[in-house]
């Protein structure tokens, strides 16, 4: 997993993509795969990410996850 995550910041830092770029990807990413993993049930996948549902919310509304 290791080698995966080094070459895909090679891939980021080659792309010119900054720090803030790089990690709202990563974290846009993650909340979608949980909230697939979840059936697009919120309150779950906050559980599983252990953070409050609220918290959740706000995130999938700034990085446009659901439109």
């Amino acid at each position: 997993m290791r080698e995966n995550l080094h070459e895909f910041v090679d891939k980021m830092i080659q792309s010119n993509f900054t720090i803030t770029e790089t990690l709202e990807l990563v974290e846009k990413v993650y909340i979608e795969k949980i909230l697939n993993r979840h059936k697009q049930n919120v309150s779950a996948a906050a559980k599983t990410m252990r953070i409050h549902r609220n918290t959740l919310m706000r995130k999938i509304k700034s990085l446009g996850i659901r439109e």
